[in-house]
């Protein structure tokens, strides 16, 4: 047995915090997986993919405002985490706001210019961003 699985080591209650949250997520019990992400975070909050995950959950529990704060924690954190700023331009683009998505997909980009995901979803913001223009 490895001494970080030592019932009691913060990285073993990391661990189970982060399993449970994703036990939860789920079996849609959304609630109880923020609250085990946010538990985890406590301990560690240098977690990009912890960050990253409670914002997928905060964005499902419709807490928009929160889900944009975590990604954009996710990247403070790791700021090579794709997937936080693609999800970020995604939250931006569905919540009507084309000019914050073009910036988040323009940082996605930026870490990865053959992310196809990213490429096809700056297009769409670019035009909603024109016919709010028009």
């Amino acid at each position: 047995m490895n001494e970080l699985d030592t019932i009691g080591h913060p990285n073993a209650d990391i661990r189970r915090l982060n399993q449970q949250g994703l036990n939860c997520a789920l079996h849609g019990r959304l609630r109880g997986a923020a609250d085990h992400f946010s538990a985890s975070l406590t301990i560690a909050p240098t977690q990009a993919d912890t960050w990253f995950t409670l914002a997928n959950v905060q964005q499902r529990l419709g807490r928009t405002a929160a889900a944009a704060a975590s990604f954009r924690k996710a990247l403070s954190v790791d700021p090579m985490h794709v997937e936080a700023a693609f999800n970020l331009g995604n939250l931006h683009l569905k919540s009507g706001a084309p000019l914050q998505a073009v910036r988040a997909y323009t940082l996605a980009l930026d870490i990865d210019p053959d992310h196809a995901g990213v490429c096809a979803n700056l297009a769409r913001a670019f035009h909603r961003l024109n016919r709010l223009q028009d």
